[in-house]
């Protein structure tokens, strides 16, 4: 008896330490398949980069379609490329390639859920022809089209903003068409188009929802004719048009949200501004409405919620950005308080942050940085690459470019993961960070890719005076309270200027003056006082003097008198620009401290 309780428990330990030895092989597996992954993701993420100007380029912009959609239309499914808009002298131009076409193979290879078109391109050679499988009204047809290079159009895409139609969704789309109302001297109301009606084909494409309509918009131009297929009252009628020089601008038809007192108003706390569309394209965005985030505010929601620079914000709560919905519109649907989803665009991946709103009586300004303070990754400018990315450097000593080994003449392409496009890329990186952080810099020397991984210095270290009193420019700078502002009129060239840096000033015209416009210089700050009879759109905005967009404040379907006031801790140093929009047209003011 005992010999077989011994016997059984020498089974027990042999089979335990048998059944310990296989987990921590399998422990080891999986550690090692992990790492193997690791490496994988990584390789992916730079292939996303590596060679990005030699990858083909067809000049293309397309949609995904639901399911439902490509049921209707009879497509074989719903992971097609939709064609949205073609660029202006691109191959896809060259090839015949037009809006509403549906792509569905590429060298008689499906796109499908796991392979998309930019999937399948990638795998091809610019130069080299390529046949795309695509369905047009009801027709496949296979279209040869030989992929440029992107290098050929980086910095000069420019994608055509959508005209301004005038409609409303006013019912759900159906067989009959797209039921609509109409804005009171829109381009549809010039046309014709009358509430109820629906929208059945515009220019012989068929609308068949509002995503039709959207790519229809994009696709007429000031100039253009319209011929506009309708349902009324069980009868089909076309109407016959053109798109005026504005491009169909109206008033907009949102309802006024969050207007009022500026407590009322929430506040996210970035500065922004709107990217170049050959920047969008290299980072693979398709949207181009929405904001790239060049400053996080100190005590701003966005800094809890942790946002950085360089994110590109496209909605929130789930509503993407568009021409007819700015991102301040969205924004100003909510209150003080109200917690939201923001949808964002960083380093090539799409993730989603909460956020909760604060009042707008919480503003903050960012305040002077000593040299203590300042991350110095010790570059000059040399100058920035025509037709491709990157900048080219010269190394100042005792920066952290210098203890990474670069040379002058490098081409910067990277810090920690963000695409550094041209200088003020680098400007709006160096912002996430704080001297002593580890950071990784990416540049190219003799047409070879290299990393270093070092610790960001200080201007202080930098200069090996850690006292910060190394430099005479450093000396405390006045603060808002004790310097002067002075209002001037602005000029032609400046509104020649804005209207580079603002997108909702493109089909605005510009007035020296507007009586409906009052500016008055106050102890508090800057008061912007207006007036309209009628229900009519205005925004207002502060440009600091590097071009960025430090104030915005939009007001939909003003009427009446309304106040808004610019507080003087938001007022930058140097002479920065005030302009106000008032329906189609604007004004603006320089403002320049002493």
């Amino acid at each position: 008896m005992r010999r077989t309780l011994l016997f059984s428990l020498l089974i027990m330990l042999a089979g335990h330490t048998f059944a310990q030895t296989h987990l921590e092989e399998a422990a080891e597996a999986l550690e090692e398949q992990m790492e193997r992954l690791g490496e994988q993701l990584e390789a992916a993420f730079e292939a996303r980069w590596v060679g990005w100007e030699e990858r083909p380029w067809l000049g293309l912009r397309t949609e995904s379609v639901t399911a439902e959609k490509a049921s209707r239309k009879g497509w074989p499914h719903r992971y097609g490329a939709y064609v949205a808009q073609v660029l202006a002298g691109s191959p896809a131009e060259q090839a015949g390639i037009e809006p509403f076409d549906y792509i569905i193979a590429v060298d008689g290879e499906p796109l499908d859920r796991f392979h998309d078109l930019k999937d399948l391109m990638a795998t091809k050679k610019a130069g080299q022809p390529v046949t795309l499988t695509l369905i047009r009204n009801g027709t496949t047809l296979e279209v040869r089209v030989r992929p440029g290079y992107r290098s050929d159009f980086f910095r000069k895409t420019s994608w055509r903003r959508p005209t301004i139609l005038g409609l409303m969704a006013s019912g759900a789309p159906d067989a009959r068409g797209v039921p609509v109302k109409v804005v009171p001297g829109s381009l549809m109301d010039r046309l014709g188009v009358r509430d109820g009606d629906r929208i059945r084909a515009i220019n012989g494409r068929e609308i068949t929802d509002w995503q039709d309509l959207r790519i229809a918009a994009l696709n007429l131009a000031p100039g253009d004719e319209v011929v506009v297929t309708i349902a009324r009252n069980d009868t089909t009628r076309t109407l016959h048009g053109t798109v005026g020089k504005k491009g169909g601008a109206t008033r907009q038809w949102c309802e006024p949200q969050g207007q009022g007192q500026s407590g009322q108003r929430p506040w996210l706390g970035v500065e922004y501004t709107h990217p170049a569309d050959w920047k969008l394209e290299y980072w693979h965005i398709d949207n181009p409405h929405g904001i790239l985030v060049t400053r996080i505010l100190p005590g701003s929601p966005a800094e809890r919620a942790g946002l950085k620079t360089m994110d590109y914000l496209v909605g929130i709560n789930g509503e993407e950005v568009s021409e007819e919905t700015s991102f301040t519109r969205l924004l100003l649907r909510h209150q003080p308080g109200d917690r939201i989803e923001l949808a964002l665009m960083r380093k090539g991946a799409r993730l989603t942050l909460p956020v909760a709103l604060a009042s707008a009586n919480e503003r903050t300004t960012p305040g002077p940085l000593d040299d203590c303070q300042r991350p110095f990754l010790g570059l000059q400018r040399s100058d920035d690459l025509e037709g491709r990315p990157g900048i080219r450097v010269d190394i100042v000593p005792g920066g952290t470019a210098e203890r990474a080994e670069m040379q002058d003449g490098d081409i910067l392409l990277a810090v920690d993961g963000y695409p550094i496009l041209e200088w003020s890329d680098l400007t709006i990186v160096l912002r996430n960070f704080q001297p002593g952080q580890m950071v990784e810099v990416e540049y190219a020397r003799n047409g070879q890719r290299q990393k270093r991984r070092g610790a960001l210095t200080s201007r202080a270290e930098a200069k090996n005076c850690p006292d910060c009193n190394c430099d005479q420019a450093t000396t405390a700078a006045l603060s808002n309270e004790q310097l002067s502002f002075r209002l001037s009129d602005g000029t032609s060239e400046d509104a020649k200027r804005v209207k580079g840096l603002l997108g909702r000033l493109a089909t605005a015209d510009y007035a020296a003056a507007l009586p409906e416009v009052e500016v008055i210089h106050q102890a508090d700050g800057i008061l912007v006082r207006l007036y309209s009879p009628s229900p009519t759109d205005a925004a207002i905005w502060l440009i600091a003097p590097d071009g960025r967009v430090r104030y915005e404040f939009e007001m939909a379907s003003l009427e009446g008198v309304n106040e808004d006031l610019i507080k003087r801790e938001l007022l930058p140093h140097g002479t920065s620009t005030l302009v106000v929009l008032l329906g189609d047209r604007f004004t603006l003011k320089r403002l320049k401290s002493d």
